[in-house]
């Protein structure tokens, strides 16, 4: 009769890597020092890293966990990881196969539990924490910098008198930046803006023969939030 060729094949995301920790192993393996027969074969893809262990693949078989006595538990390098397991058609005793626990994880941030086992005694260990990835930053507040500019000698105006009416508010709340303000001595103004918001501003200067008068108006989108 025909044996068993059984394959799986286990992808996590990139980065991140795949843990099989092996729980229970009884292939039958004939004498045979090498898992020619009956094995369980661990197996990495070939754009792998040479220097790992299952670069070319690593059998297991027996009636021991690989390792023992020590945890076993067999971590790829990269994302992705076959599982192979294989019997000959002959007739002969085999032993009830294997049993393992597969599992994603990141190297520097997930939280895994495991369990390996010494003789008859199991044990359960757990390491990693669990990874928070940090609240977006809320942006609800935006500077606003106004340059006043005289349009006929593009000179800046200082000390122009700038009155900031609110078009359209995100939020039924009044706006703090109404009011009237002063530019300094460079031409320019700045104030807080809310966020989807619209600003008129109504520049004005006079003095002598001098006249200035200028409108400008001002949206704050999600481009103008800097986080």
């Amino acid at each position: 009769s025909e044996g068993l060729k059984c394959t799986a094949k286990f992808v996590t995301t990139p980065g991140s890597q795949i843990a099989v920790n092996f729980l229970d192993m009884d292939i039958w393996n004939h004498g045979e020092p090498f898992c020619l027969s009956d094995y369980v074969l661990l197996a990495e893809s070939s754009g792998s890293s040479t220097k790992s262990l299952l670069h070319e693949g690593m059998k297991f078989c027996g009636q021991q966990l690989p390792n023992y006595p020590g945890p076993s538990m067999i971590v790829s390098s990269g994302n992705e990881l076959t599982v192979h397991y294989h019997t000959d058609g002959s007739v002969s005793q085999r032993g009830r196969g294997f049993k393992a626990a597969v599992v994603a994880l990141n190297p520097v941030c997930s939280e895994m539990e495991f369990q390996y086992q010494y003789g008859e005694d199991v044990c359960k260990a757990s390491c990693g924490s669990p990874y928070t990835p940090p609240e977006p930053k809320k942006c609800e507040s935006v500077a606003i910098t106004l340059t006043a500019i005289d349009s006929e000698n593009k000179a800046p105006i200082p000390h122009a008198q700038v009155k900031i009416s609110t078009k359209k508010m995100s939020m039924s709340e009044s706006s703090s930046v109404e009011g009237t303000h002063n530019t300094d001595a460079d031409g320019m103004i700045t104030v807080s803006g809310t966020l989807n918001s619209t600003y008129q501003f109504d520049v004005s200067k006079q003095g002598g023969d001098y006249s200035y008068k200028a409108i400008v108006e001002k949206t704050l989108d999600d481009s103008a939030c800097n986080n």
